[in-house]
Order: structure tokens, then C-alpha cells, then sequence
């Protein structure tokens, strides 16, 4: 497991090593500003973006964890006005979603797209919004899953917003598009900070803890939940693999997403256990669940998926 502490202005990054105990500092970002949740795995590695302040200036920094040798790798940045950068793949292809206001009036936003194996790079799919006449359309998010590319629109007309979700295919074609005028406004109030894709169910969550989960159907997404603070527990972006287990942070709550009946059953851990959640994190075996103890201590309970109803009420 990848873990990591804030400090002033610093991020260090740790690794947990479940067959032996171990913790390994693998190292630290200085003039650290901000970071997503957005992140992948590919040829051992994992991506992400941080963004950085030096002298005022933000700067956008795709940074690696070699998995292998345990180090911090830099690769691209950018000093675009987007800092919370979103990043998927399909292939060796590596996707973010970028946005820079070209002017006082214009504000872009875009694919690009880097293919590892023949470095080359390349953008799709570009929106622009003219903010002074409330017109255009942008991109706020997306995931993959699949190989395919579930896009969060916004669409300004006439000082009408509108929202959607496009879906592309690997070859970034738009193959369709969803409906989401039946979604509370107040979701799209604060940023879009993360977006999952979980077959006919979109998890989408803000900036302000503020989530909703959907089912799509007839090209409409369907809310079947708003919650507060709900998360979903945290698996690796690029995986064809998807989660149903979710949790209210700062409480003892699980959340059991039953995907044939479209509705979530709630749980809560056995009242042995008295800590809260912190955070929770799953594959498709194994579920860890992080619980705060104190102000700076945790412990974690690290069960098989199987067990899971074990532990709740």
C-alpha cells in the first residue's frame, strides 16, 4: 500500500509492505500546493498529478512512483490554471484532462493524449468557453473504464447551462452520451473532484464532500443516492475492475452497493470497534479499512472481501 503525510508545504510518500510489516519512506515533493485523487498504474509505475507553488507560481507536475525501485520520478508539467488534473489510460496511452484560460475571456479545456510506446503526443476532444458571453462548453471531469472514455460535459448556451456525460470508444469516437438533468444541481456548485464508472452506476463527488450515485438508464442517469461525505473505497483508476463497497468518512458507516436491485444497503462496523473511518481502500480479494485512533495515529483492519459482513452490523 502507498501511503503518504502532509507537512508544511511538503508531501511525503510511504510504502507498506502486508507479507513483512514493513514501512519504506520512498520520499518527498516540496512547495506542495494541492492533488487529486485521479491516478493510475502502468509498466510499474504510478501516475498522478501534484501541484506545486514556488514563488506564487502554480505549477502542475506529473509525477511517478516506480514500483519497482521505490523513488519518486518527474516527468511533465505545466503552469495551465487547472491544478486538479485528472489522468486515466487505455493501452500504453496515458490521458489527462487539461484547461487554461487562453485570455481574460477564454477558457479551453482538453484531452491529451502521450502514447508511451512511440512517445508521441497529441490532444482531442477540445471545448472552449467564451465566460464573457456565457457560451461554449467544457470538459470537468472523466474516467475510464473499459477502454472507454466517460467524459463530464458542461454546456453553456443562451446563459443556459447544461450537463452530460459523453462516452468515447478507444479510437475517440463519441459512441454515446448520457442525460443528466435529473441530477441535483448542487453537485456541480463546487469542482468535480472525482468520477467512477461502475457498469450502469456513476459515482460522482465535489470539491465540498457533497456525492451522487446514479444508474443509467434509457441514456439518463438515475439518482439512487446523495450523501455527504460518502466515498467509494479507492481501487487503481486503470482496471477493468469495479467497486460496490462505499463509506461515510468520520463515521463507522459501510455502504454495500446491491447492483440487481439498484439500491445501497447500509451497515455499520461492529460496535467492538470504535474508532472511525478514515479511509478505505479494496481490490477485487481484499478490503482495508483505515481507522483514525487519535489526532495522529491510525490502525487498520485488512480483511478478505468474503469477511467483510464480518465486521458489520
Amino acid at each position: 500500500a502507498i501511503y503518504l503525510r502532509t507537512g508544511e508545504n511538503t508531501i511525503t510518500f510511504y510504502r507498506y509492505f502486508f507479507n513483512s510489516d514493513k514501512v519504506i519512506e520512498i520520499g518527498t515533493i516540496n512547495d506542495f500546493a494541492v492533488s487529486g485523487k485521479s491516478h493510475i498504474v502502468l509498466n510499474d509505475t504510478l501516475l498522478f498529478y501534484v501541484t506545486i507553488s514556488d514563488n506564487n507560481v502554480l505549477t502542475n507536475v506529473l509525477v511517478g512512483i516506480d514500483l519497482d525501485e521505490n523513488r519518486i520520478l518527474s516527468f511533465s508539467e505545466d503552469i495551465n490554471t487547472q491544478h486538479i488534473t485528472p489522468i486515466g489510460s487505455i493501452g500504453n496511452q496515458v490521458l489527462t484532462l487539461k484547461g487554461n484560460y487562453i485570455d481574460d475571456s477564454h477558457y479551453v479545456s482538453y484531452f491529451e493524449v502521450y502514447d508511451t510506446e512511440f512517445m508521441t503526443s497529441s490532444t482531442f476532444c477540445t471545448n472552449t468557453v467564451d465566460v464573457s458571453q456565457i457560451n461554449g462548453s467544457a470538459l470537468l471531469n472523466f474516467y475510464v473504464y473499459n477502454s472507454e472514455i466517460y467524459t463530464l460535459m458542461e454546456e453553456l448556451k443562451n446563459g443556459e447551462v447544461t450537463k452530460k456525460i459523453d462516452v468515447y470508444n478507444s479510437e475517440f469516437n463519441l459512441v454515446e452520451e448520457y442525460n443528466l438533468s435529473e441530477v441535483d444541481e448542487a453537485i456541480f456548485q463546487s469542482g468535480i473532484s472525482e468520477m467512477r464508472v461502475m457498469d450502469d452506476y456513476v459515482f460522482i463527488t465535489n470539491s465540498s464532500n457533497y456525492s451522487v450515485v446514479g444508474k443509467v438508464t434509457n441514456e439518463t442517469l438515475h439518482p439512487i443516492l446523495y450523501e455527504k461525505n460518502l466515498e467509494i473505497a479507492n481501487y487503481v483508476y486503470n482496471t477493468s475492475y469495479h467497486e460496490n463497497v462505499f463509506y461515510l468518512r468520520k463515521t463507522n458507516q459501510i455502504l454495500v452497493l446491491d447492483e440487481e436491485k439498484g439500491e445501497f444497503n447500509r451497515y455499520e462496523l461492529n460496535k467492538s470497534i470504535k474508532e472511525k473511518i478514515r479511509c478505505v481502500l479494496a481490490d477485487e480479494k481484499r478490503i482495508l479499512i483505515v481507522l483514525k485512533t487519535t489526532k495522529s495515529n491510525e490502525k487498520a483492519i485488512y480483511i478478505d472481501r468474503s469477511s467483510l459482513l464480518n465486521i458489520l452490523n
